[in-house]
């Protein structure tokens, strides 16, 4: 059902069967996850994620359910437990996991930051990302007053690279600072977008380049927002590294990020209808679960 693009190399992919719902079956055979209001809620993602012809977009998705994280580890594209299935791996500080999401430890680590203390590791190599074509999408359900960092970040990558060239891809759902968000792909070679977002860093958001010359940064609430970004960023040289993607995670000059995140997937890049196709199927399933916003 899911065919890999050139975003992931060599990835197999398990759907178990599982009849008109081959994703779901085999999610939840492989988390225990039971109860007719999540079974449906999964269904009823799966089939949009089809009819919005997203299901071969995605690389991995993270449902965030089950309370735990033996429930919310694996992803639901391929849910095996290994790390060559993109499960997640607590990696420093512990995460907070309930029925509502995870949320990261929100400490800050000072500049530069070479390696970095996230709260889940994605297993899924820097390699194997299209620096021209990729998404990150994450959908944040709280908005934590009392905060210790200023520019934390929801997801993401600082690899030491190769060339010497600041590489970092991240999304930061609100600066608390400035009451901005912003998307890093990579920041140290013009290729940043951002908007106001103001007092509330709650809502859908995603973060999707599409080209060399187009990065989006995309917020789905009450009306959406979105920046453009058309510097060209040149070459980027990724040869070599392995390092992975990050969920509430830090990165150079970053903090882990302590809002609570419901949802999470990454993938190719999105085209702006494409994000709003992804809005709705999300939004259908966090409201069959009682957890929208």
């Amino acid at each position: 059902m899911f065919t890999p693009f050139a975003f992931v190399k060599n990835q197999p992919v398990v759907t178990g069967g599982g009849g008109s719902y081959p994703l779901t079956t085999a999610y939840l055979a492989a988390t225990g996850i039971t109860g007719s209001t999540n079974i449906t809620a999964l269904q009823n993602l799966e089939t949009d994620l089809n009819t919005y012809s997203l299901t071969s977009k995605i690389v991995a998705l993270y449902p965030m359910i089950g309370g735990t994280i033996d429930y919310v580890k694996y992803n639901f594209m391929n849910p095996v437990d290994t790390d060559a299935g993109y499960r997640l791996i607590q990696s420093g500080s512990t995460p907070t996991v309930n029925m509502f999401g995870v949320a990261g430890d929100g400490g800050d680590y000072p500049y530069p930051a070479v390696q970095i203390n996230p709260s889940f590791n994605t297993n899924l190599p820097l390699v194997n990302i299209d620096p021209y074509s990729n998404h990150f999408c994450t959908y944040v359900v709280d908005n934590p007053s009392a905060v210790n960092v200023g520019y934390p970040a929801e997801s993401g990558v600082h690899p030491n690279s190769p060339n010497g060239t600041y590489t970092t891809m991240q999304m930061n759902c609100y600066f608390y600072g400035n009451n901005l968000c912003s998307a890093d792909n990579p920041s140290g070679a013009q290729a940043t977008a951002g908007f106001s977002a103001g007092s509330d860093s709650k809502g859908f958001f995603v973060a999707s380049r599409t080209s060399a010359t187009n990065l989006m940064m995309y917020r789905q609430r009450s009306g959406k927002t979105t920046a453009f970004n058309t510097n060209n960023i040149g070459t980027v040289d990724w040869t070599g590294q392995s390092d992975p993607q990050y969920l509430t995670i830090t990165t150079a000059g970053r903090a882990g990020s302590t809002r609570r995140q419901a949802f999470y997937c990454t993938g190719t890049g999105l085209t702006e209808s494409q994000a709003d196709d992804l809005y709705t199927a999300v939004q259908a399933y966090q409201t069959t679960l009682g957890r929208n916003i």
